[in-house]
């Protein structure tokens, strides 16, 4: 069965809500707290078809699990349900890339209506994310990076409006140190270690030890990985 993820405050209607997960044939995996949702979300290996996220928890506000979900290679869509805070809600959830948003109290049929929907959305994201088409969007904004500049003029060798743009989205999504922010732009060109520590004048040991870092704060097994994270941002 496909796992969604239920991330619901009251355990009365976190249990009726995975009743109706079983009944549509997912799996549901339930928790109460942003905490305990996050230590599963920590998880590489997690997949979830969706996550169904309340707008207020004991310990936090829903919408603080965005990102971490929208992290690859498994992001997830997120349905956000609530009751009147709903409404209050909206506008920043539909801002930030929540996919929909369910009013409580809702009907089987709008249920099952959000969840494939989200389904279908989390389906896309990761196809988007898929390494083997990943890497033709690679070559291709490499070709963008190296001649354009943020006015979309030509520019011989560099654009640094395009790459401090991508490069800006891993720092804040990792929130990487400032010795780490710094090696970013690097890592985004494909350099090397030995490159980048002779334009830093680093030893490459230094720089290695900066990108496990980097890469640990991302939860990426690779530098090559840090595209997925602009993808991500840039789609969301």
């Amino acid at each position: 069965m496909t796992r969604v993820l239920l991330v619901i405050d009251a355990q009365p209607e976190r249990r009726m809500i995975a009743r109706l997960c079983t009944r549509l044939e997912f799996t549901p995996v339930e928790v109460a707290t942003l905490a305990a949702a996050r230590q599963l979300l920590r998880d590489p290996t997690r997949e979830f078809a969706a996550a169904v996220v309340d707008v207020q928890l004991a310990d936090g506000h829903g919408l603080a699990l965005v990102n971490q979900l929208r992290i690859p290679p498994l992001p997830c869509a997120m349905v956000l349900v609530g009751g009147d805070e709903l409404e209050s809600a909206a506008p920043l959830a539909l801002s930030l890339g929540v996919h929909r948003l369910l009013r409580k109290p809702f009907s089987t049929d709008g249920f099952e209506s959000a969840i494939a929907s989200a389904k279908q959305r989390s389906a896309e994201l990761r196809r988007w994310l898929d390494p083997e088409t990943m890497g033709e969007r690679h070559d291709s904004w490499l070709k963008v990076l190296m001649t354009t500049d943020p006015d979309g003029g030509e520019v011989s060798g560099s654009a640094p409006g395009f790459l401090d743009r991508m490069a800006r989205m891993v720092v804040a999504r990792g929130q990487l140190t400032p010795a780490e922010a710094r090696l970013v732009p690097d890592l985004l060109l494909g350099r090397d270690y030995n490159s980048i520590a002779a334009v830093h004048g680093l030893a490459a040991e230094t720089v290695r030890s900066h990108v496990k870092a980097i890469l640990g704060k991302l939860n990426l097994a690779s530098a090559k990985q840090l595209w997925q994270v602009c993808v991500a941002e840039l789609d969301g």
